[in-house]
């Protein structure tokens, strides 16, 4: 099972500021987590994925490897502007690949219910406009 940590580990990794087994600082972990908890709130209502919130950076989460390499390329996009860092077209490749796989697996179809939406009239089309 993955940690928080883990996540923001490679997504560090994979924009070049972390090094691998080497410690982060402690600023540099609060602001990656905290980036980390918006885009999994985000993703929230819009994927079904399991687990949402990594109140700490020892949360475990519920998610498996391939689950876990989605997320870090998904946060290294995010993080990397902060530390001024250019991703290459490769780079979002993986991501979009990674991020395909993720949203395939958790994607829920369901209903839509317009039915509580009005109808317009065909009065309030203004095709002339």
């Amino acid at each position: 099972m993955a940690k928080a940590i883990d996540v923001i580990n490679r997504a560090l990794r994979l924009i070049g500021v972390a090094q691998s087994g080497e410690p982060l600082e402690a600023d540099v972990a609060a602001d990656a987590l905290s980036v980390f908890n918006s885009l999994l709130a985000e993703w929230y209502g819009n994927i079904a994925i399991p687990e949402y919130n990594a109140a700490l950076i020892t949360t475990n989460l519920t998610v498996d490897d391939g689950d876990k390499e989605a997320l870090a390329y998904q946060l290294a996009i995010r993080l990397a502007p902060e530390y001024n860092q250019v991703l290459s077209q490769e780079f979002y490749l993986v991501a979009n690949e990674s991020m395909t796989r993720l949203r395939n697996r958790y994607f829920v179809q369901g209903n839509v219910d317009f039915t509580e939406l009005p109808v317009p009239s065909s009065e309030s089309w203004n095709f002339d406009a």
